[in-house]
């Protein structure tokens, strides 16, 4: 069939949307495609046509509210540490949508994106399936990863876990719940029984569920479903523990207690739920060296933990005055937040410089980051998933909290001046637009 012209969409003659290049679906918002009823039936059909890719390395699936992103990319270093050519699949991105797609910690060369890209899309149009902005960028990460050839595949799952199409992976070696809280509830449901059960329908028997649910209900639910359907499950905080020596403003330091493994870490990310993320991770880690054979070295992954790096998770930007970047998107993640800088910004009336995306619980984000007695200023930035200043201006102002709107992130920046601390959060959509508006996009 060849390599399609670029262009409009290549839609507009099939009768749905469809991009015609990678440069024209990374530039869309996830809803300019198709929004259907979720189901894994279309994208599975288009990878049993591209030679089931899905089914090609062996693959750990990690899902949760908050703390999938870290917890990825701590399991990916120690895998690259350890020498195994590995993937890892994320999201959103925060700078450029290569972010998506690593292998060895690197994105895709242009070329090989492309083949894959044309490759899909010529399925896609023999098939006259149209897939979602989510269902084309795990198609092209299966096809990636499948043709270079990885060990091993990280794939962070999007949202809930049953019906994402990072679910279709054939050959699990392991399976994590890093937390469960409420958000996308309108897809995943009210309670967080609703939520957990969403997000354990990636466990399969074959592979070893590493979980970490901080509410002991919700642990007895987990152990049901699991039994129910003859999966092993490893509870942070039973099985394997971790114990909290340092959570200070530049590094965390804790101790591991596993199965096989006991050791001191330092990491350069902060906070106390990136000693629980880097403690799964670990978990799964000596699983897989110790249980499957896979190859993976401890003492190197150990090592490889500290200066693992995901930008804008409590990203310190600058340190005189003191600023920090962190995308808590959820009250689930602000809690965790204003519970690491609570006591280490006390007395400071730290600038709190806020974006929130649409569809979140304002009201309850704002009543959270309140408890660190801010000075609250809302930038207008412009982006398609984030609110307008002015609508957390007035559930700020219902609230009889004082603010102050900008109308650019700089501008924002630019009302506060000395030592005063500066925290900026609400969002990772946000985020990417702080590391764009300060030219920050490295650790």
């Amino acid at each position: 069939m060849g390599r399609p012209s670029e262009g409009s969409y290549v839609g507009a003659a099939i009768g749905f949307p469809c991009p015609s290049s990678p440069l024209e679906l990374f530039s869309l918002h996830p809803l300019e495609l198709v929004s259907m009823r979720p189901s894994l039936g279309r994208l599975e059909a288009v990878l049993h046509a591209l030679g089931d890719p899905h089914a090609g390395f062996p693959s750990i699936l990690v899902a949760g509210t908050n703390g999938k992103g870290s917890t990825s990319t701590f399991l990916s270093a120690g895998l690259i540490a350890s020498g195994l050519k590995t993937g890892l699949f994320t999201s959103p991105h925060l700078l450029n949508p290569s972010e998506r797609i690593l292998i060895q910690g690197r994105p895709l060369p242009e070329e090989r994106l492309d083949a894959a890209f044309y490759r899909i899309l010529r399925t896609v149009l023999e098939l006259q399936l149209p897939l979602t902005f989510f269902e084309w960028l795990s198609a092209l990460m299966f096809v990636a990863f499948q043709e270079s050839g990885v060990d091993v595949g990280v794939l962070e799952v999007g949202m809930g876990g049953r019906l994402d199409a990072t679910n279709l992976a054939k050959r699990r070696i392991a399976t994590v719940i890093t937390s469960i809280g409420k958000d996308h509830t309108a897809f995943l449901g009210d309670s967080l029984d609703q939520i957990l059960l969403e997000k354990a329908g990636i466990a399969r028997p074959e592979a070893p569920l590493f979980a970490h649910l901080a509410q002991r209900g919700l642990q007895s639910r987990l152990e049901g479903f699991a039994e129910a359907r003859g999966v092993r499950v490893v509870f942070l905080g039973r099985q394997v523990r971790y114990r909290l020596l340092e959570a200070s403003l530049f590094s965390t330091r804790f101790v591991f207690e596993g199965r096989y493994l006991k050791a001191e870490i330092v990491l350069d990310m902060l906070g106390e739920h990136q000693a629980a993320n880097a403690s799964l991770a670990l978990a799964v880690l000596e699983h897989l060296a110790n249980e499957r054979g896979l190859g993976v070295r401890m003492p190197e992954a150990v090592g490889a933990l500290k200066s693992a790096f995901l930008p804008a998770r409590m990203q310190l930007l600058g340190q005189a005055p003191l600023i920090l970047l962190d995308g808590a998107h959820n009250v689930h993640g602000a809690i965790a937040l204003v519970s690491f800088l609570g006591p280490r910004l006390e007395g400071s009336h730290p600038a709190c410089i806020v974006g929130m995306s649409k569809g979140k619980d304002v009201s309850a984000m704002l009543k959270c980051l309140y408890r660190l007695n801010p000075a609250f200023v809302f930038p207008e930035v412009g982006h398609d998933r984030l609110l307008p200043a002015q609508e957390i201006a007035r559930e700020a102002r219902a609230l009889g909290m004082p603010f102050m709107v900008a109308p650019t992130i700089y501008d924002a920046f630019e009302l506060f001046h000395g030592q005063q601390p500066i925290l900026l959060t609400g969002s990772l959509y946000f985020a990417g637009e702080v590391l764009k508006a300060l030219g920050k996009g490295e650790p």
